[in-house]
């Protein structure tokens, strides 16, 4: 067993190499870039514009978001409400002049290497059920070197008050919808062929012998040679379709969109969780992406992954302490934030050895839920019977 001893002052720490290589975030004129480098590159670009959502995501030298002409339909990635409104990229934002203000702010809250954080605050005034409404949310986005991406929707607001019926001009719509029902929804919109896509038994999500109703908590996006995997909270996911340029993988936020007629003014926190890797079938890339079950101990007490992704431990360390897995383990490229009591240096040892097996990354005031941290970003699994030791010095 070989101790490691880290300064982690500065944000960067790299141990020996890593075959994941790490990422950077940050702000250019056409808009906010993550690029991570390594086995699993990829790049996601986030719009300029009134609302900076994302709009693009490329790996393997493709472009993987979706979109289409269809004001009506979800495009892109974000969140919406039908018929009313979706929060997407504005290249993207189609019906707009039937929208009134939007806006949005974007604000890098952890710049990498180990981890990157963008958080979208965004609005959208619009008309609805014969008054005027202002949506707002916060849309944010953790993304690791591994290839996993962490799409949280928090404290989504659809109205200024419970929708009961749309009713007359309704959002990006012009016309009169009174049949219409409302459908809050979050979605990741991938480009590529339907026909591929499937769902974590590898059952192609286009085969008529599913129905237009199937729902799933796992799916899988694919191309020739890699896919996205996907998964959320719960079994409320289902893919739309029939236009062959634009694959939307929607998952919505009441049980029931044959009966949501009436919409509360506020939506709870949902997690779409997102995995790209090459060459494995859909049930093994689910395999590794996380579910918000999973727990460490640290130092004798357990830790619950958040919504984001991260293990965050509250307690502040001064001295030196264990973390282990429970249960059957923590997959692959996983991160732990912890207060280590403004320490500039760390200490890091694991019983089975693995040179450069992670990267450390501080944080400052900025940091959001991450503010005067320390993050740790490990590339391997962590096994049960595996220690890892962490010593602030």
């Amino acid at each position: 067993m070989r101790w490691v001893t880290v300064l982690v002052i500065g944000g960067c720490a790299t141990p020996g190499a890593l075959p994941d290589g790490d990422l950077t975030v940050i702000a250019e004129s056409k808009g906010i870039l993550v690029t991570s480098t390594g086995a699993e590159s990829y790049a996601l670009r986030f719009s300029p514009g009134e609302l900076q959502m994302p709009k693009s995501l490329t790996y393997r030298d493709t472009e993987l978001i979706g979109a289409t002409q269809n004001a009506s339909e979800e495009s892109g990635v974000g969140v919406g409400l039908f018929p009313a409104w979706n929060a997407i990229a504005s290249e993207l934002l189609l019906g707009r002049a039937q929208l009134g203000a939007v806006s949005s702010t974007a604000t890098i809250e952890l710049a990498g290497p180990a981890v990157g954080r963008v958080r979208v605050a965004w609005s959208i005034a619009y008309t609805c059920a014969g008054g005027p409404h202002t949506a707002t949310g916060e849309s944010s986005f953790t993304v690791f070197p591994s290839g996993r991406i962490v799409d949280t929707e928090r404290q989504i607001n659809p109205a200024n008050s419970i929708l009961m019926g749309v009713g007359g001009a309704c959002g990006i719509y012009q016309d009169s919808y009174p049949e219409s029902l409302y459908f809050p929804t979050t979605f990741w919109t991938f480009a590529g062929d339907p026909s591929a896509n499937v769902d974590d038994h590898d059952l192609p999500l286009t085969d008529p012998n599913l129905g237009t109703d199937h729902r799933f908590s796992v799916a899988c996006a694919r191309w020739p040679g890699f896919a996205v995997g996907m998964r959320w909270p719960n079994a409320q996911s289902r893919f739309k379709y029939g236009d062959p340029t634009y694959n939307p993988f929607i998952h919505d936020y009441l049980p029931d969109i044959n009966t949501s007629t009436v919409v509360d003014a506020s939506l709870p926190t949902i997690t779409t969780s997102l995995r790209l890797a090459t060459g494995l079938a859909c049930a093994d890339l689910a395999t590794g992406i996380p579910t918000l079950d999973l727990a460490l101990t640290v130092a004798d007490a357990p830790v619950v992954i958040a919504d984001d992704g991260i293990f965050r431990d509250p307690t502040p360390h001064h001295g030196r302490f264990t973390v282990r897995a429970e249960g059957t383990g923590i997959p692959a490229g996983w991160a732990l934030s912890l207060d280590v009591g403004g320490s500039d240096l760390v200490r890091v040892t694991r019983t089975h050895d693995n040179a450069g097996f992670y990267l450390a990354q501080k944080t400052g005031d900025d940091g959001g839920l991450d503010a005067n941290r320390v993050i740790l970003y490990f590339r391997d699994a962590l096994d049960p019977t595996d220690t890892i030791t962490i010593e602030p010095m």
